[in-house]
């Protein structure tokens, strides 16, 4: 859990220096191979692209632009040719999942 919990705080750190690409959904679905375009402009409305905040911090930008911002010196470690956005996801999402335990289901018991 601590290393979940380290990159949480990093994240923290460096979002309180300037805005990182790092998004309540589209972030996730990046990590875990989903389509993030689901995440970024929902049918009815919302999603992480509609946010008050992605908008005043990205304007109207596209998530493919987003998408293949380019990683920086200073970001955190990730794969060969990883965007900023997988940057981030990886750093989070990936210390999460490495920090976490799946606890099998257990049958109930009979009284």
């Amino acid at each position: 859990a601590l290393r979940g919990l380290e990159a949480a705080v990093d994240c923290y750190r460096r979002g309180s220096v300037e805005p990182i690409p790092l998004f309540p959904s589209v972030s996730h679905a990046v990590w875990a191979g989903d389509n993030p375009l689901a995440n970024w402009i929902r049918y009815q409305g919302g999603g992480d692209g509609a946010s008050e905040f992605t908008r005043l911090v990205y304007g109207d930008r596209s998530l493919r632009e987003l998408l293949l911002m380019p990683r920086r010196d200073d970001d955190p470690p990730a794969p060969p040719g990883a965007g900023r956005v997988a940057c981030f996801a990886e750093h989070l999402w990936g210390a999460v999942a490495a920090s976490s335990v799946e606890i099998p289901a257990q049958e109930p018991v009979a009284p």
